[in-house]
């Protein structure tokens, strides 16, 4: 053997009786060691042993359990579940098919039939249904646009009473 191995080129041999390294940091490059009275040294930054500085007092052994605040959880939780219940929400209730606003939007002139467009109805049957023209569906009816009729659109429908009648009238 070597005389460099009879050295003690280890922890026994550099520290101070009852040191031992507990702890090294890569950022800054220094070793930590405790005593044997439990406090906690540094060594320089760069070295492996040389002069030990104070770093902190003696550690208690007696720690405690810390206390998990489970209410926090619950804030990682809460997006998601926003999520769900809007996603629900519209499986249950789809916006598109919803009606807005406070009843019914049209009105009709007296004598003249409100009517909500069903699956397959177009301006021809309904004039064919109702007894009328598609001129007098039509004038009652301005906005009207037969090639894009939508279910559950109201209408309004003259009747063959109402369209016996004279405009003037």
């Amino acid at each position: 053997m070597s005389a460099y191995h009879d050295y003690h080129d280890d922890d026994q041999g550099r520290l101070p009786p009852g040191f031992k390294r507990v702890g090294y940091d890569a950022d800054t490059e220094t070793y930590t060691y405790e005593s044997p009275e439990g406090e906690l040294y540094q060594g320089a930054s760069g070295n492996r042993y040389g002069r030990l500085v104070p770093v902190s007092a003696p550690i208690d052994c007696d720690f405690e359990e810390p206390v998990h605040d489970n209410t926090s959880s619950y804030r990682y939780f809460l997006p998601f579940l926003l999520l769900v219940v809007v996603f629900l929400l519209i499986l249950i209730a789809p916006p598109w098919k919803q009606k807005f606003g406070f009843g019914s939007q049209l009105k009709c002139e007296a004598g003249i039939l409100k009517h909500e467009v069903k699956g397959g109805e177009t301006c021809f049957a309904l004039s064919k249904t109702f007894a009328t023209s598609l001129e007098e569906l039509r004038k009652v009816n301005p906005k009207l646009n037969c090639d894009k009729l939508q279910i559950g659109q109201e209408i309004c429908v003259p009747t063959a009473d109402v369209s016996s009648e004279s405009p003037s009238a």
